[in-house]
This record gives C-alpha cells, sequence and structure tokens, in this order.
C-alpha cells in the first residue's frame, strides 16, 4: 500500500464563513422604524429593541450569515409558546434543514425540518409555516406519517389558521441566484467553486503535518543506561521514548551520554502553497487579499491603490447587504405580529405597512463607540457644535426634545451658552 497519510483538516471554511460574517456584522446596523408623530416612534422602537435584544438579534444575524455562506440559504423560524417564554423565539435553519413549497416561482410555505427519537425510533417532524397557517406533520424513519403522540413531547402541538395571507415564517438568500441550481428558488453558497480547493488545502496540511512528526527529536542512548529486563541481557526503551530513541552499543566514550539529534524543519513551500490556495478561495468567492491578511498593503500604498485593492471586497460585501436589507424587515414585522398574538391575543396586519428602515455601516464603519469619539473630536476641534453631535449620535433614540433635554445638560456641565448658532439674538439680548 501507499504511505499512511493521516487526513487533517485546515479550517479554512470556518475562516472564509467568519471573514464574510465580519463583513457585514462587525458593526452596528441600525434598525429604525419611521413614523410621523415622533412620540409614537419612540414607542414602537422601543419595543423592537426589547424583542430584538430577547432573541439575541446580534448573535442571531451572525450564525445566520454563516448558516447561508455554507448553505446558500437560511430561514427563521418563529415560537411562541406561553409556558416557556413570554416573547416570541426566533429560531434558525440552514438550507438542509428546510424546504420551500412554490407555485408559479413564488413561495407559498417553508417547511421546517426536526429531527427526534423515541424508543429507539426515529422521526422527523414537520413544522409547515405557510401564508397565515401553521401545521405540523410527523413521519417515521420509512417516510410513512404517524400521529404526533408518536412522540410525547410533540402530542400537544396543534395547527394554527389565523386567516391571513402572510406567510408565518422569513427565508433570506445568500446569493441571489445559486450557479450550481439556478432553477432552484434556494440561495448560492459562498463555497460553490472552492469545494475542490478546500480539499487541495487539508492534503497539504496533513502531509505537512506528517512531515513535521517524522522530522522529530531523536535521542542515540548508550545501553548501558537504559532499565534492562529481569535478567539483565535486554535493554528495555521506555514506552514514552518507544518512537524517538535510538539505543548505541556501550562505548567507553559514550557512557552515561544522551545524544540528541534536533532536525531543521522547513515548512515554506506547505505554507506557502496553502496561502496560494487560500488565495484561490478568496478570488474565487469574490474578496480581495488584502481584506483578509492574506498578503499586506505595504507602508507606501497610496489610498487610491487601497480603495482599488479593496474594491471586489465592497461590491461582494454590497451585494449582501442588499439582501439583509429586504429581508430584515419582514422579521421586524413578523416579530411584533407574533408578539402580539402571544401577549394580546389578536393579529395585527398594520405592521404590515410599517417602514422599517435598515442602515449598515460604512465598510470598516464605525462602532457606537466610535461615533462618539468621533463627534467628540469634531466639537473639540471646533468643527461642529454641541447640538449637531447630539443629533448625529442620538438621531434615532430619542425625538427632538429629549435631544434638546441631552444639550442643554452637556451644556450645562460644559459652561457653555445656551444660544445656538442657529439662533438669532436680538438688541435686548434675548433669544428670538
Amino acid at each position: 500500500g501507499g504511505v499512511d497519510v493521516p487526513k487533517l483538516h485546515y479550517p479554512a471554511p470556518e475562516a472564509l464563513m467568519n471573514h464574510l460574517k465580519s463583513l457585514l456584522f462587525s458593526g452596528d446596523v441600525s434598525i429604525y422604524i419611521d413614523e410621523e408623530d415622533e412620540a409614537k416612534s419612540l414607542e414602537i422602537n422601543e419595543r423592537v429593541a426589547e424583542l430584538l435584544k430577547d432573541v439575541e438579534w446580534e448573535s442571531l444575524v451572525q450564525q445566520a450569515s454563516i448558516y447561508e455562506s455554507y448553505s446558500g440559504s437560511v430561514a427563521f423560524k418563529f415560537i411562541i409558546d406561553a409556558e416557556v417564554h413570554d416573547k416570541p423565539i426566533i429560531e434558525l435553519y440552514p438550507r438542509e434543514r428546510f424546504d420551500l413549497i412554490t407555485k408559479w416561482g413564488k413561495v407559498q410555505a417553508i417547511v421546517f425540518k426536526d429531527d427526534y427519537t423515541e424508543d429507539k425510533r426515529d422521526y422527523q417532524l414537520h413544522s409547515i409555516y405557510g401564508k397565515g397557517t401553521i401545521n405540523y406533520k410527523l413521519y417515521d424513519d420509512k417516510g410513512k406519517e404517524v400521529p404526533l403522540s408518536k412522540v410525547p413531547d410533540l402530542a400537544d402541538l396543534q395547527d394554527q389558521d389565523f386567516g391571513v395571507p402572510i406567510l408565518m415564517a422569513a427565508w433570506k438568500k445568500n446569493k441571489a441566484v445559486s450557479n450550481e441550481f439556478p432553477d432552484l428558488p434556494y440561495g448560492g453558497s459562498d463555497f460553490e467553486g472552492v469545494i475542490d480547493l478546500f480539499h487541495q488545502i487539508d492534503e497539504i496540511y496533513s502531509t505537512m503535518a506528517l512531515y513535521i512528526r517524522r522530522s522529530r527529536p531523536i535521542l542515540m542512548v548508550d545501553e548501558s543506561i537504559l532499565p534492562t529486563t529481569i535478567d539483565g541481557k535486554t535493554s528495555m526503551t521506555p514506552k514514552e521514548y518507544y518512537y524517538d530513541l535510538v539505543k548505541m552499543k556501550p562505548k567507553e566514550e559514550n557512557k552515561d551520554k544522551i545524544f540528541r539529534d534536533t532536525p531543521e524543519i522547513k515548512v515554506e513551500q506547505y505554507t506557502d502553497a496553502i496561502n496560494g490556495l487560500n488565495k484561490a478561495v478568496y478570488q474565487t468567492v469574490g474578496m480581495s487579499y488584502t481584506s483578509v491578511g492574506l498578503e499586506g498593503v505595504g507602508a507606501n500604498v497610496s489610498g487610491a491603490s487601497l480603495v482599488q485593492q479593496e474594491k471586489a471586497t465592497v461590491i461582494i460585501r454590497d451585494a449582501k447587504i442588499k439582501l439583509w436589507v429586504e429581508f430584515i424587515p419582514r422579521v421586524i414585522k413578523l416579530l411584533l405580529i407574533y408578539d402580539d398574538i402571544l401577549n394580546k391575543k389578536l393579529f395585527n396586519l398594520e405592521y404590515l405597512d410599517l417602514v422599517v428602515q435598515v442602515e449598515f455601516p460604512e465598510y470598516n464603519g464605525q462602532t457606537y463607540l466610535e461615533k462618539i469619539t468621533e463627534m467628540a473630536t469634531a466639537k473639540q476641534s471646533g468643527l461642529i457644535d454641541t447640538e449637531t453631535a447630539v443629533e448625529r449620535i442620538y438621531q434615532h433614540d430619542y425625538t427632538q426634545e429629549q435631544r434638546n433635554v441631552i444639550t442643554r445638560n452637556i451644556k450645562i456641565e460644559r459652561g457653555e451658552s445656551f444660544v445656538s448658532p442657529k439662533q438669532a439674538v436680538n438688541d435686548e439680548g434675548l433669544i428670538e
């Protein structure tokens, strides 16, 4: 047979998914519902913020981005159970755990699939979220439909008919069209065209590991200092050194000595090959090498050159953001609808008319802390006034009246004038 090379996995797929996740969700995504009445806007935005915090929104969308990256699609299943929690619960499903039911190219229902084992028998629950309906079907390991009571935890599930024409779950594509399966309604995976490259990276990584193992230090020891069998005729190699020790025949010049051979390990050819294949992966996906640290930008690179290098990454990011901006409002509206069903026992279709604004930070955009730091620096440099700084930081979090109070308190603490540059002062010194 051939050489037995241990098969090791290099984390290239995980690195790709994490880079794509960070590309989207490394900063704060602004979600804001715009209402004509400021008080009403504040109220519903506070409610949405509470619901999003409860479902651990940031962790949720980051995990969703990983699911959609490798599988091509992700679906959000909404669960309400008053005995478990007083707010809606969202469970994520990658492509392999849900199916879409379509008619004339339009999605009519999402079928979520969950596996159960009961009395050593395997079952699969299909939760069918249609337009205004939720139905449950249980199948055994032969694909035959059986009563839900076969799995005691599912016995109390009841079909629901809300009598409204809206899809009761949400799903999104990772890419608008799959290059491998363009006729299917599911999106494209970021792994399309790179699986073979991942396998090649694993092969090189495994070969490198075997080379390193075979290059481990070797001990050469005079037999006279090794333990022997009971009769004293044969020296024994300690178990922990069985593969790393060479016994030398007793010689006076070697007596009581241990020699260690430390070979020089050269792995550059392996690491260079892995980096080259990694570059091919990101090139196929559509990202710049510099975005992920596979190639330095250099100390003397110009801003224009850097922008050009990052252009590919910006393009793929914009394409992904477009799909998320379309998807997130659907999730927000369903969260509000399910919250009403759970706590108010009513179905409010008015939420469908809400204008939900979703804004992703600019590429390499700012966190909340960075935004405050920038505004504070601009204020100290005299580039903007206090009102402008407060407006830019809190425009989506507080009403105008509340922002005025914040501005007033800051000026009191700093001993600033209450006269805004935007306000006029008459001859009597009074603010008009």
